[in-house]
């Protein structure tokens, strides 16, 4: 099912959170043999008073994206500057590449920055709402409801991609060689050049809102805790997350994998396949995650 993060779905006051997170290191992503090691936890940030969807990094800043385009900066972690947006559709995602940060949101919206101060809407030539969007191979890609998907080499212009489908896709991530999409009723989608894409079976109906890859592993989460793994890309296997709790984004780093999701939920794993709670939790919706080096900062609710 689909998951509402606009204002109207969440009465009373809201929360959104950021956290930065200090995460025993591994030997690298998603595996190895070393012991890990324990380092300090960093304190953790809540901001109140706006959704946060979606949570990107390049040339030194953090953005954060959210309801009636919110967006926030921050350098350090520690202090968030909101900037202009010029827009008041509601940003569901965020990336960064090529020296550009890329903004998605409903009604078509996207919005281009070169520092993460300064915004300005380009043309997406579609209606739908983008959920995600992700660089890599030299091209922008952002994919939303209905199947939607639009591409980009500049981030300036845009073309519509041809995914063969009407599922809503929740996001998108070039991981290793490949875009790869996920969404409604467990499709996975894979695309080398953003335009032309062929489904996978992923073996679950459950949707998927996010996907990782990490020492040779890719690797996708969604509703009721679901995860999906695969060495191809290709071939997916259903692994054990140990919660039932909707999973809305993950992420890979020196630690391994890190999902976030529902009721503020953290799972960590090296390889993943085997999860564990991570030790921490966060706020009441956690939506998007991201890992720095040795941090990860996660937004939300």
């Amino acid at each position: 099912m689909p998951i509402d993060r606009s204002d109207a779905a969440k009465p009373g006051i809201l929360a959104s959170a950021v956290l930065l997170l200090s995460l025993a290191i591994f030997s690298g992503c998603g595996g190895g043999t070393t012991q890990p090691t324990a380092v300090q936890a960093s304190p953790i940030w809540v901001k109140q008073g706006e959704v946060l969807n979606g949570v990107a990094y390049g040339r030194g800043t953090y953005v954060a994206v959210g309801d009636a385009g919110k967006i926030l900066t921050s350098t350090d972690l520690a202090s968030w500057t909101a900037r202009s947006s010029g827009s008041g559709s509601a940003l569901l995602g965020v990336g960064n590449g090529n020296g550009l940060f890329v903004a998605a949101g409903t009604d078509g919206t996207l919005l281009v920055s070169r520092d993460g101060v300064s915004w300005s809407a380009v043309h997406s030539g579609s209606d739908e709402a983008l959920y995600g969007v992700a660089y890599g191979n030299g091209k922008f890609v952002a994919v939303g409801t209905n199947g939607s998907a639009v591409v980009s080499q500049d981030g300036l212009i845009w073309s519509a991609g041809n995914t063969g489908v009407t599922n809503w896709l929740y996001s998108v991530s070039y991981l290793k060689d490949r875009f790869l999409a996920v969404g409604e009723g467990g499709i996975i989608l894979t695309s080398a050049n953003g335009t032309d894409w062929s489904a996978c079976t992923s073996g679950v109906t459950d949707w998927l809102f996010s996907s990782g890859y990490g020492n040779g592993r890719f690797v996708a989460v969604g509703e009721n805790g679901t995860v999906v793994t695969s060495s191809d890309g290709s071939t997916w296997t259903a692994a054990t997350s140990g919660t039932s709790s909707t999973l809305m984004s993950i992420t890979c780093g020196t630690f391994g994998f890190l999902a976030v999701g529902e009721d503020g939920t953290i799972i960590k794993s090296r390889d993943g396949s085997r999860w564990g709670a991570s030790g921490q939790a966060g706020s009441d919706w956690l939506y998007g995650v991201l890992s720095v080096a040795d941090k990860v900062v996660t937004v939300g609710l």
